[in-house]
């Protein structure tokens, strides 16, 4: 790789997200307007990751402490996916690490922003989350987000992607402070029957993030509707007895939905 192409590696993730600031997409612009095809083909790469991950769409560009933790956790997402001696399978997956590292860096930063009451959001630790769900896994995950459950309330609050081959949901929340009365986050399935699945309890994994990786039976539940609860401690019940925080179409993400 060449010193121009080295200088913007770091740079074709964000610009994907159209989260540069003008000067840099000029540098961009300018870098690709001399063909460089693989430059060219690194931005597509991101695009495409970036939209089958389901990526937020920034209306504004990120303030500057904000880009430069957006680049770091680019970066800690390619250091910890590159394997050694493997070049050809790392440049087939770089782009969904990249994307995923973006994607929640993004989303932590809007759900810090969605009211005054919110503590800021650390960014989570994308690396290990996109480490569980598997690098090669990212290319054949539907996505769905997560929004506010609370009434009045529709913010893009997360995102969960399903993978059919493992029979599992993925889910990353933002923004969801701890509750010493309720201090579990649990995860449910609300059939078109009006029946209540526990699927599990999502964990800690930064300040304000948490994730889960749940089984889901896709065949029965093609009109669900995923919900995220606070709950008591102690083992799930028939149905959820805390408030709803987090809430998803889980039907659009699954096999044949339109």
């Amino acid at each position: 790789m060449n010193n121009p192409c080295k200088s913007l590696d770091d740079l074709l993730a964000l610009a994907a997200l159209g989260a540069l600031d003008p000067p840099e997409q000029a540098e961009v612009d300018a870098h690709l307007a001399t063909g460089c095809g693989r430059c060219a083909q690194q931005l597509a790469s991101f695009r495409e990751a970036s939209e089958g991950l389901n990526v937020l769409n920034v209306s504004m560009t990120p303030p500057p402490e904000v880009r430069e933790r957006l680049l770091l956790r680019v970066r800690a997402a390619k250091a910890q996916r590159e394997p050694k001696k493997a070049p050809s399978r790392w440049l087939a997956l770089a782009p969904y690490a990249a994307a995923a590292a973006v994607f929640a860096a993004v989303g932590a930063w809007v759900a810090s922003r969605s009211g005054p009451a919110r503590a800021p959001v650390a960014l989570p630790s994308v690396a290990q989350w996109t480490e569980e769900v598997g690098g090669a896994a990212l290319n054949r995950c539907s996505q769905g987000v997560l929004v506010d459950g609370r009434p009045g309330d529709d913010a893009t609050a997360g995102n969960f992607l399903w993978d059919p081959v493992a029979g599992q949901l993925h889910l990353i929340a933002f923004g969801l402070e701890d509750d010493a009365a309720n201090p579990t986050l649990r995860a449910w399935l609300k059939d078109e029957a009006g029946g209540w699945q526990a699927l599990g309890d999502l964990r800690r994994d930064a300040p304000g993030v948490h994730v889960a990786a749940v089984r889901v039976d896709a065949d029965r539940q093609p009109g669900a509707t995923l919900y995220v609860t606070r709950e008591p401690a102690g083992p799930a019940g028939p149905e959820p007895t805390g408030p709803v925080v987090l809430e998803g179409d889980l039907g659009a993400a699954l096999p044949g939905a339109e």
